[in-house]
């Protein structure tokens, strides 16, 4: 068999064992969030703000949960967990999403306590 043919099997295997689609889990499929589609993100008062990486430049961060867990938090866990996250970004160097002490910084991660 020649390499091409054998690169293209090897593609079309993998594709066929990747069904994934982030698309579901961040804002343009049918499951996830509570308006349908992706993660919503949420405030220190366990509002929802809107769909998860849609806020402006300059906006504090808030953390974005999917809709089973923030059903499971509540909206004081909701709170307390964009708290949380807040105060780990802060102490990771990360006060504005984005803004890294040094390049390829791992993500803080926060429990959820759900």
């Amino acid at each position: 068999m020649k390499k091409p043919q054998l690169e293209h099997l090897i593609k079309s295997a993998v594709r066929k064992v990747i069904v994934e689609d982030l698309r579901k889990w961040f804002g343009k499929g049918k499951t996830g969030s509570t308006t349908g589609g992706g993660w919503d993100r949420y405030s220190t008062t366990g509002e929802k703000l809107g769909k998860c990486g849609d806020a402006e430049e300059g906006e504090p961060y808030s953390a974005c949960l999917s809709k089973e867990k923030a059903q499971k938090l509540g909206k004081d866990g909701i709170a307390s967990f964009v708290r949380r996250k807040r105060a780990a970004q802060k102490k990771g160097g990360d006060a504005k999403k984005g803004n890294e002490k040094e390049k390829g910084q791992t993500p803080v991660y926060v429990k959820t306590g759900a």
